[in-house]
């Protein structure tokens, strides 16, 4: 309301400012017009140790569950954005729950949160630049006579747009929970197979992604499903994405409006 604030909130100017578990920088606005968002060196240490002994001990109880979740959750919320939500479901379930132990799966999830968090890279806002127009992608899936098929087209600016397109093995299928339709995990798994072919176009970029399934694109936007193998996909594309630096706008779209359905 303009009112003077107390002695004991105000603070003498400075070029970072010190949050939970990250830090912002705005010392390099004035010359680069960037603010720069980056992990506390400590927070990263923080987090990598509870999870270590997590992992040697298989066990994670509420407390260390509730801490761990409130440490990467301000972490990646400042610097990384979706990948802390890989771990999402299993903290919360820890946390609520009342069996410490750790399952393979469970040991799978702190594995990638780990990885994810060592490889926690400074986030920088371009506040004043000419911003780089997004990459526009579009994916889809098709699954007749038991073969899944796996479409894409990628959009650069005035580039000449790359297609692609690619079987996806019986083997692969097999692993998967069995279903009569495999649209779900095929469109999901787009996500991943896209930046691992395309990582030299996607890297240090911002996308936005059309997808033609709504259970597809709300598992990709989340990072986690309630179906395994689904699940699976969907924390390995985010920690793909989080690695090659690529930040996503997930958008769903109408079948008839998708140019990959084609391939």
């Amino acid at each position: 309301m303009g009112a003077q604030p107390q002695a004991s909130k105000s603070f003498v100017p400075t070029a970072n400012r010190h949050y939970l578990g990250a830090s912002v920088h705005v010392g390099d606005f004035n010359s680069m017009g960037l603010i720069r968002f980056q992990p506390k060196t400590s927070t990263v240490h923080k987090v990598c140790s509870k999870i270590s002994v997590a992992r040697e001990t298989g066990s994670l109880d509420r407390d260390a569950a509730g801490k761990l979740r409130g440490d990467i959750t301000w972490m990646f919320s400042l610097c990384a954005r979706q990948v802390g939500k890989i771990a999402s479901p299993l903290l919360a379930e820890k946390q609520q729950g009342s069996d410490p132990a750790l399952s393979e799966a469970h040991q799978h999830t702190l594995a990638l949160l780990q990885f994810a968090t060592q490889h926690a890279e400074p986030r920088d806002i371009m506040l004043r630049a000419d911003l780089q127009e997004p990459v526009i992608i579009y994916s889809d899936a098709s699954f007749e006579h038991g073969e899944l098929k796996l479409g894409w087209v990628i959009f650069d600016g005035s580039l000449q747009p790359v297609g692609g397109t690619c079987d996806v093995p019986e083997l692969v299928l097999q692993a998967w929970v069995p279903r009569d339709q495999q649209i779900f995990p095929g469109e999901a798994l787009c996500g991943l197979i896209v930046p691992w072919v395309h990582h030299s176009l996607l890297s240090n970029r911002d996308v936005i992604w059309y997808v033609d399934n709504e259970s597809a694109v709300a598992s990709l936007i989340r990072g986690s499903s309630h179906q395994p193998d689904v699940h699976a996909i969907c924390q390995f594309s985010q920690v793909l994405l989080h690695t090659l630096g690529v930040r996503v706008w997930w958008e769903w779209i109408n079948s008839e409006s998708n140019p990959s359905d084609g391939l």
